[in-house]
């Protein structure tokens, strides 16, 4: 059904993708200008840059999604409560529900970067294999239920404020900056990349395409793919503990 949702409105769809199209190709100009001159850019080649751009735009919707936008407007009107009474996790049931979003918008994401390639002709540097393939894996999944669960536990506040739109729109652009959708960031300055690395945001885009390009340490793999888990542990109780608080508040208002 979310399939057939998201093909529905094909307009919608098709708007959409040239936008995320028009970023891609901003992001592309930008970052192939900067590194024109000496052929790299803050460690990175000109190769690995684009690498980098295309990499992060074919995982965006594979980590990235919109599995609470309506779970907020379903518990301040009310309709919230017809979950309640259902023999099924309210959790799953949205996540399940984006899933044909997500699969959409991944293979529209995968049309636009075979289209990128095949005009560009990027040389993609594939440094990573065996372990650190499996590596890469567990770190986009890890990435991918982080992002799910810290965007459910945003939306669920709408149990104690029907204005809860500022915050998640701080949320979401706060991820978007911080996760590394529009540049590497070790880019920034080292106190500005200590106070990103603090925040779990950076696991979610920027951590497993650098793994992928295989930037990353091998002495660090390890620890990282454990602070990833570390804070999956911790969205996962936050989203328990709102969960249950939020019930309590819950009147039902709205049936």
């Amino acid at each position: 059904m979310s399939v057939a949702k998201q093909l529905a409105y094909r307009l919608n769809l098709l708007l959409g993708r040239f936008q995320s199209l028009i970023i891609l190709l901003l992001l592309y100009f930008l970052w192939t200008e900067v590194s024109r001159s000496t052929g790299q850019f803050a460690g990175l080649t000109s190769t690995e840059l684009v690498s980098y751009i295309l990499l992060v735009h074919l995982l965006r919707p594979v980590v990235f999604g919109s599995l609470s936008a309506g779970v907020a407007d379903e518990i301040n009107q009310g309709i919230f409560s017809t979950y309640l009474i259902k023999p099924m996790s309210h959790f799953w049931f949205c996540y399940w529900r984006e899933l044909g979003e997500r699969t959409v918008l991944f293979g529209a994401a995968t049309i636009e970067v075979l289209i990128i390639a095949f005009l560009i002709k990027p040389t993609m540097p594939l440094t990573v294999a065996g372990w650190g393939l499996v590596l890469f894996f567990i770190s986009l999944l890890i990435a991918h239920f982080l992002y799910v669960l810290l965007s459910y536990c945003i939306h669920l506040l709408a149990f104690w404020s029907r204005e809860a739109t500022g915050l998640r729109f701080l949320y979401y652009w706060l991820v978007e900056f911080s996760s590394g959708a529009y540049f590497p960031l070790h880019i920034v300055a080292p106190a500005a990349l200590l106070l990103l690395k603090i925040l779990p945001f950076n696991l979610m885009l920027y951590t497993p395409v650098m793994l992928f390009l295989g930037k990353v340490p091998a002495d660090t793999l390890l620890s990282i793919i454990l602070s990833q888990f570390g804070w999956l542990a911790v969205a996962v109780i936050l989203t328990a503990v709102i969960w249950k608080r939020g019930l309590r508040r819950y009147s039902g208002e709205g049936i």
